[in-house]
């Protein structure tokens, strides 16, 4: 009897238990993680593998021997009719009929066994997405983790984390656990733990550098060397470029040395010799700059006492030398004991008493010839004379007066001497007036002297003469434009006569297809013509 590819029965060989491909299958990921659970599995009805061909053999003999011998009873074929409709039904119509009995999961079943029981059912789409989702996300997790993994180990973390770091890779492989087992949330958290305490470790290295410097620092003052080597390379080991850190140990390789010196410098410092202290103290410093905020004010004060000891001993010189005459030697050792402590008056009162004793030989000397230049109208080296004697003494007020004349007059001399270098200045409106006032200035002058006279004379007649045009007479070649800036416009001239008043000018020349020309010329204050040629004659 033929059957559809549908109604074949199933193969009593494998069993008769199936997961519903739509909603009994088992998630990969749930089944790969150990978890015991059973879908809702049913007990099919197997049809009954039934043999017909020998009955409808039988059936067939019997209609012929029915046909052949009409002495077999009625009832036989009826019979056998309804029981082929039975069969049939329990094929085909019982197991629509017949509801699945309902799969009942034990607890204590072993997810394994269950999977070689039952084939595990195909995720749906959303399940996959999900799962998808959060493995991304462990991933993700991992990624910054590892990447600080490395960080920390170039960091030499075991050195400095070590407790911490072994916390970090107990997550880790937590993590590997959950996400090989496709607990992909739990392996984020996992992973996210780790990399929250691996964060907390880096954000920490900068202050434990500088905790380790200090410690280092501090060991060394405390003469520790193996504390103190300790903490440097515990340093250089997170930054082997920490220059503090090699800093450091620089240091140590010369702690011996510089703890000699200090030992030394005690012992000296409490003999009284205070010089020798400190240079010991100078010389540990030398080798060991570092230690400068604990040496340098112990070597400010002993550098005080020193000075305070040569203080007196200076002023005492001072006073005997004063004593026995040498007033110069007096002065020198009072003046060095001035420089030593400034605002001490003391060695400025014994300087005055000496000066005192010098002042009329040395002034006496100082305004004999500061006079002497006045009468010669040298009022370069009175200004000279003037200034020495203020320095001996600067409350002379009859020095200061005669100076600030003798400049006075220094200055005078110094511009009637520049105006009569170069006169042509004078056609500057400015200097001009400048040279009237000091003319003014000159004349009223009572005792003038000859140089004064003189210079005030010649002044004068540039003065005049500045004034005076002088006759010019400019030639060109009739195709030049010729103009004499801020003066005139002469254009294309040949020759053109006009006068100008002593000074310094330019003539300028422009020409169509030639090179321009600019040509200065001077008329002097003592000239009477003056001539200029000005022409383009290079073409371009």
């Amino acid at each position: 009897m033929s059957r559809r590819p549908s109604d074949t029965p199933a193969n009593p060989g494998n069993g008769s238990k199936r997961i519903d491909a739509a909603s009994a299958r088992v998630p990969d990921s749930e089944s790969a993680a150990g978890v015991n659970m059973h879908d809702s599995v049913y007990q099919e009805i197997a049809p009954i593998d039934l043999d017909f061909s020998a009955l409808e053999t039988d059936s067939a003999a019997g209609a012929t021997e029915l046909g052949a011998q009409a002495g077999r009873p009625g009832w036989i074929l009826p019979t056998v009719g309804a029981l082929l409709v039975l069969a049939l039904a329990v094929i085909f119509l019982l197991p629509r009929v017949v509801p699945p009995p309902q799969a009942t999961s034990d607890p204590n079943d072993d997810v394994a066994s269950a999977a070689v029981e039952t084939p595990a059912a195909e995720s749906s789409p959303w399940q996959k997405a999900q799962m998808e989702r959060e493995r991304q996300a462990a991933q993700q997790a991992l990624e910054p983790l590892l990447d600080k993994q490395f960080q920390l180990e170039e960091l030499q973390v075991q050195r400095w984390g070590e407790q911490e770091f072994g916390n970090i890779l107990e997550l880790a492989e937590q993590g590997d656990q959950f996400y090989r087992t496709r607990k992909f949330s739990q392996a984020t958290d996992s992973f996210q733990r780790a990399l929250g305490i691996a964060d907390t470790l880096l954000d920490s290295v900068d202050q434990r550098i500088v905790d380790a410097l200090q410690q280092g620092n501090q060991a060394i003052a405390d003469n520790d060397a193996q504390t103190a080597r300790q903490a440097f390379d515990l340093v250089l080991a997170i930054r082997p470029d920490n220059e503090d850190a090699n800093v450091g140990l620089a240091r140590l390789s010369v702690l011996d040395e510089v703890h000699v010196a200090l030992l030394a410098a005690d012992a000296l410092e409490e003999q009284g010799d205070l010089s020798a202290a400190r240079t010991q103290l100078a010389n540990a410093l030398a080798l060991d700059d570092a230690r400068s905020d604990v040496l340098t004010p112990r070597m400010s004060n002993l550098a005080d006492r020193i000075r305070d000891a040569d203080y007196t001993r200076l002023m005492s010189e001072g006073y005997r030398n004063l004593d026995a005459g040498r007033r110069q030697a007096a002065i020198d050792s009072f003046n060095a004991a001035a420089r030593l402590k400034p605002d001490e008056t003391q060695p400025g009162v014994a300087i005055k008493q000496v000066r005192n004793e010098q002042a009329l030989n040395a002034m006496a000397g100082h305004f004999d010839t500061a006079e002497r230049s006045e009468a010669a109208e040298n009022w370069a080296a009175a200004v000279e004379a003037y200034e020495a004697a203020l320095t001996i003494d600067s409350k002379l007020g009859d020095a200061s007066k005669r100076l600030a004349y003798a400049r006075q007059r220094l200055k005078m001399d110094s511009a009637l001497q520049t105006l009569s270098n170069d006169p042509l200045r004078l056609a500057n409106a400015e200097i001009y007036q400048k040279a009237l006032k000091i003319v003014t200035a000159g004349r009223a002058i009572s005792a003038p002297g000859p140089r004064l006279r003189s210079q005030l004379g010649t002044l004068e007649q540039q003065l005049r003469a500045s004034r005076e045009s002088r006759p010019v007479t400019i030639h060109s070649d009739g195709f030049t434009q010729v103009s004499l800036p801020r003066i005139a416009r002469l254009g294309t001239i040949q020759q053109h006569r006009l006068n100008l008043k002593p000074g310094r000018y330019a003539a300028v020349g422009i020409r169509d297809g030639y090179r321009d020309v600019r040509k200065e010329f001077v008329v002097p204050l003592d000239s009477n013509a003056v001539e200029v040629d000005i022409r383009c004659v290079e073409p371009i």
